[in-house]
């Protein structure tokens, strides 16, 4: 779906997302005296750089900046602190991407004029990054079926949409379908997370081995070949040895195929997360 603009030219809103099996917190839509109405979340976030304009270069002569953002009466505000003095960018209705110095507060106003100019050109890019990411965020959150459902219950005062009726085939093989996706993610993450653990074995056992090739089937997992530091081929006793300190984790599936006959570094694999 197209999200609406909201932002100067040049600035997109918001993010993609592609299904994924893990649970987000649940959101909780309980007025007073009224039912609770919750949806679970399952999505994972997107988000492009390349959707965006390149960022300005922060002053070289300031310490690095610590960002962060809430939201106070419905808009998003990002704080940029640069030695504990801390600048405000948010969206004005009228006048665009605005901050502290706009209201005659100015946190940076000992800062080189020239570092000072830079600094807020970097945090008002950065504020609508933040701010049209959020943004994109919430459409496309309040968009998903569940989701959808108990606004729209909590609004009219009446119960969300009952769970789907399994007794129907037709109902139960979609169902069923949709399950058997996030189960396969669910595969996938655990056998990623694994593979971390695996190359943390092999970094402490092993550290001459610098990366190696993968073979994983049905009943057997190898490391067929791995190098050294230097690109020279590990002695046949060292293959043979961390191929059996990584065997036992083919039993609980760490391994994710994409490594199958791939070479892999001992530091990307100990580095590799999970999406989302």
């Amino acid at each position: 779906m197209n999200t609406p603009a909201r932002q100067p030219q040049g600035i997109p809103t918001g993010g993609q997302f592609a299904p994924d099996a893990r649970a987000e917190p649940s959101i909780n839509l309980s007025p007073a005296g009224d039912k609770i109405h919750t949806a679970e979340l399952r999505k994972t976030i997107e988000l492009r750089n390349a959707d965006f304009d390149q960022l300005p270069e922060w002053p070289a002569t300031l310490p690095q900046p610590e960002v962060s953002f809430d939201f106070s009466d419905g808009k998003c505000e990002t704080n940029i602190t640069v030695d504990d003095k801390m600048m405000t960018f948010w969206d004005s209705d009228s006048d665009g991407t605005i901050n502290d110095t706009d209201n005659g507060n100015n946190p940076w106003e000992d800062f080189d004029e020239e570092d000072q100019e830079m600094a807020l050109e970097w945090g008002k890019r950065v504020h609508q990054r933040i701010d049209s990411s959020t943004y994109g965020i919430m459409i496309e959150a309040s968009c998903t079926p569940e989701v959808n459902s108990i606004i729209l219950a909590h609004s009219l005062g009446k119960d969300p949409s009952p769970a789907p009726d399994l007794t129907h085939c037709s109902v139960r093989d979609a169902y069923l379908t949709k399950a058997e996706a996030r189960l396969a993610a669910a595969r996938d993450e655990i056998q990623n997370i694994y593979m971390i653990g695996a190359a943390q074995e092999l970094r402490e056992d092993f550290p001459v081995i610098d990366s190696f090739n993968l073979v994983v089937g049905d009943k057997h997992m190898v490391i067929s070949e791995a190098w050294d530091a230097d690109g020279n081929p590990v002695s046949d006793e060292t293959l043979g040895a961390a191929t059996q300190a990584v065997f036992r984790y083919r039993e609980e599936d760490d391994f994710n195929t994409f490594t199958d006959q791939k070479t892999i570094t001992v530091e990307d694999a100990i580095n590799f997360r999970p999406a989302g």
